[in-house]
């Protein structure tokens, strides 16, 4: 135990009590333990000294039962969780998780992949899920614990894409609480993840909230791959909604992918109809509603005259 691991336990705990003073004020306190559980357990890190491990884990575990216990506002509106909060950071016994075995080959290449640089970014690189496949079950205990709390405090599709692996409870329950994240790409990975699992969620209407924000960065790209797989008729709808009226980013691709699910195109994006596709992109909209009329006519649905 160093005076570096002391220091960041102090920090947490301070930050743990600023969030418990918050909830106990009726105010917002989810930042306050993200942060501390950052503080605790950052990404990729490991340790040899168990105590100190174990030390961590438990106040990390700690704060994310608070957490699970706020609602989205990050306020607590639950009175029988209340005494999670009642008597301050660092005095809740927990059950804390054995250290993962360090010599264990999967768990430590699983960490290392949880080290995403530009390329991994760029080309899109998850983390190795076949090390994570052949963890021992301590070992991938311990792994849930550190997604679940990178799930709450940054949230990454990585993380939700493990956790799906994982499959269990615990991990579940990180997924749909993720299905309440700010970040739209965030909430729609997870409903992808959840619909992969065979369990219930309403994947349109997430893709449907993606296309209509209709913007890159933002979950767009996988929106689009989503809705040339899930043509419901929400989907369908919204997407025509989106060739006329949606964001810059979005129009071309809902009026192409509109075409491909009427069966007049032979892929998502027939470059055969690339013209056509681009008055989408005009900034003129009386040339867009042309465009889209032209659509409607394609595929066989009525437009809305009053557009």
């Amino acid at each position: 135990m160093t005076d570096r691991d002391i220091a960041d336990r102090s920090r947490a705990e301070r930050l743990e009590q600023q969030g418990d003073a918050n909830v106990l004020a009726g105010e917002p306190a989810a930042a306050f333990y993200s942060d501390a559980q950052r503080i605790l357990m950052p990404a990729g890190a490991t340790w040899s000294d168990t105590e100190e491990y174990d030390l961590r884990m438990a106040a990390f575990q700690r704060l994310q039962e608070k957490l699970w216990a706020l609602g989205p506002d990050g306020r607590l509106h639950s009175p029988a969780a209340r005494h999670l909060f009642a008597s301050g950071g660092g005095q809740q016994a927990v059950p804390t998780a054995k250290k993962p075995d360090a010599s264990n080959g999967a768990y430590q290449t699983f960490l290392k992949s949880m080290e995403i640089g530009y390329e991994q970014w760029h080309d899109g690189v998850g983390y190795d899920l076949d090390a994570l496949a052949k963890m021992e079950k301590r070992d991938r205990k311990a792994v849930t614990q550190l997604l679940v709390g990178r799930l709450a405090s940054r949230a990454d599709w990585r993380d939700i894409e493990a956790l799906g692996a994982l499959a269990t409870p615990e991990a579940t329950r990180a997924i749909k609480n993720a299905l309440r994240s700010a970040k739209p790409e965030i909430r729609l990975h997870a409903a992808k993840q959840l619909a992969d699992l065979d369990m219930a969620v309403d994947l349109d209407k997430v893709i449907a909230e993606v296309l209509m924000i209709g913007e890159h960065g933002k979950g767009l790209s996988l929106a689009i791959d989503l809705a040339a797989e899930h043509p419901t008729p929400l989907l369908r709808k919204t997407l025509l909604e989106c060739a006329l009226d949606g964001k810059p980013d979005v129009r071309v691709h809902a009026a192409a992918l509109s075409l491909y699910l009427a069966g007049k195109a032979d892929e998502p994006f027939d470059w055969n109809h690339r013209p056509f596709f681009l008055r989408f992109g005009e900034d003129d909209r009386k040339e867009r509603l042309s465009a889209y009329k032209e659509l409607c006519q394609r595929i066989g649905v009525k437009s809305d005259e009053r557009r």
